[in-house]
Order: C-alpha cells, then structure tokens, then sequence
C-alpha cells in the first residue's frame, strides 16, 4: 500500500513539473522543420537524445506524435504512466531488460512511419555513452536518427548518475533538432557506425550549450571531446 501510495504521489508530482515548465518556458526551436517534415512525409524516423532529456520532453513527444522506449523499471513505470497523461504511447524496455520485445516495438513503430525517441545512454548509464540497440534499429528500418536535446542558463542539474537536467519554470531555452544520420544498409563496422552516432548526439549538446551560453560542456569530459572534433571538422572539412 506505501509502495502505491508512493507510485502516486511521484507521478502527480512528475506531472506538475513536467506541465508547468513545458507550458511556461520559452522556447527557441532550431530546425524543427526536419521533424516537422518527417511527419508530414510519414517517414519515421528514431529521436536520440540523453537520459538527461527525458523529463522535460516528455511534455513534447504527444505534440509532435512520438512513441517513447521507457525502460522496465519502477522509475519506468512511472514514466510510462506520466507519459501516457501527455499523449505519449510509451515502448516498454531497455537494454538492461526487456530489451530485444521493445526493439521490436521500436522497428514496427518506425517502419510504419512514425516517430520514436530512444535515450541510448538509459536507464542506468555511463553518461552520454551510446548503447547499440538504436544504430541497430534505425539501420533495419531504413530510417535516420535526429539527434534532439535542449538547453537554457537557467537549469537545475541533478546529482544523479545522468545528471539531469530541469529547466525552470518562465525561464528560455533552446530545443535543438540536429541533422539526421541515416545508416547505409552497407555499414559493416558496427563499432565505426556507433562511434559516429554517439559523437553526432555529444555535438547536439555541444551546440545548443553553446547557444545559450550554458557552462556544462566545460564540465563534462566527453562534451569536451565532442566540441574538439567538432571544431577540427569545421577547420578541416575535407
């Protein structure tokens, strides 16, 4: 009974949180155009972004008609039932369990042409580290990844494995849309293939810090590392 009590009180108040912001914040959205094409196309396409994202997008994923893999744990369940409150049809599993059942979900999903978000560093981590199972699907589907995150100066940062963010209520952000990354049917080398995938969704959170001169890349290693090459690239774009 304490355990459902809890269950309660903890989606009323994920609710609250993920309402409030999503409807007081103001938005900067950067080449939102390329979702908003995909879905008047019907091409479907797989959403990457970190597990620090989660919250503040689940307000996002039943305007724009995504799907969402939630993972199998307590957390997810509440997760799964707040995301279906936002019109979010949520894909239950992760890479820890559940996986190969909501991979499947996912591919059927996105053959169809519809839209899903994936946090392929989740449930547990490491932090801004890429799990294969995203590369997987999008490449047997045919379809593109678009890396998509967010930022403002004025967030709180939670001491917890993901370090995840929350933007404040009445504050601006920036929603950022990268450009999508399709996966030739003729990629061989998974490890190369995730490696670029990985390094394009460190660069989208590069970009939109950058943006709204937020300081997190500077504390964050491998976000470090991903501006590096992403300025190497600029230099040297041959």
């Amino acid at each position: 009974m304490r355990t459902l009590i809890q269950n309660w009180i903890h989606r009323l108040l994920m609710t609250f949180l993920i309402a409030m912001t999503g409807l007081t914040t103001r938005k900067t959205f950067i080449n939102r155009h390329i979702i908003d094409s995909y879905r008047e196309e019907g091409q479907g396409f797989v959403a990457g972004l970190w597990h620090n994202n989660i919250i503040y997008f689940t307000y996002f994923y039943g305007q724009l008609r995504m799907a969402a893999l939630v993972s199998q744990s307590r957390d997810g369940q509440n997760v799964a039932r707040v995301s279906e409150f936002f019109g979010v049809r949520p894909i239950r599993g992760s890479n820890s369990k559940g996986g190969l059942g909501a991979l499947r979900g996912l591919y059927r999903l996105v053959s169809r042409g519809q839209g899903a978000a994936v946090t392929p560093d989740g449930p547990r981590g490491p932090r801004y580290v890429l799990q294969p199972g995203i590369v997987a699907v999008a490449q047997r589907a045919g379809v593109p990844i678009v890396p998509m995150t967010y930022a403002g100066r004025h967030m709180i940062h939670i001491k917890s494995w993901d370090r995840m963010k929350l933007a404040l209520p009445f504050s601006r952000i920036a929603i950022y849309f990268g450009d999508p990354i399709w996966i030739g049917k003729d990629e061989k080398d998974e490890e190369a293939t995730r490696r670029r995938v990985e390094l394009a969704l460190r660069q989208a959170e590069v970009i939109v810090e950058r943006f709204v001169g937020g300081s997190r890349v500077e504390e964050e290693p491998l976000l470090a590392e991903a501006e590096a090459a992403l300025h190497k690239t600029a230099d040297h774009p041959n």
